[in-house]
């Protein structure tokens, strides 16, 4: 199976899988916009060109998501490489986020 990779930068990415004859194509979820709301809640824009409020409390487990569970740390999140990510290096994958 081949893989094709096309750019249309800023914010949207799409993939073709396939052959010639047989191409899909996949589009990449990416955050476009964070925003802190209370809690561990941020609001979330998508390259979808959706916006969903996630819920992060019972996400935060693990010796990476500990610092997070701090809320003034928690809010220092923001947008690198297309997800959100805190200055310790936690993240999580756009499309986890996207299905919360």
């Amino acid at each position: 199976m081949c893989y094709w990779r096309i750019f249309s930068f800023p914010t949207e990415r799409k993939n073709y899988i396939g052959n010639k004859t047989t191409m899909k194509q996949i589009t990449f979820i990416e955050i476009t916009d964070v925003q802190y709301l209370d809690g561990y809640k941020l609001k979330l824009g998508f390259n979808t060109g959706e916006t969903k409020v996630v819920d992060l409390k019972n996400e935060l487990t693990g010796e990476v998501f500990s610092p997070l569970k701090d809320i003034d740390f928690f809010k220092q999140g923001k947008i690198i490489y297309n997800t959100v990510e805190w200055p310790n290096g936690a993240d999580f994958a756009p499309e986890f986020l996207y299905k919360l």
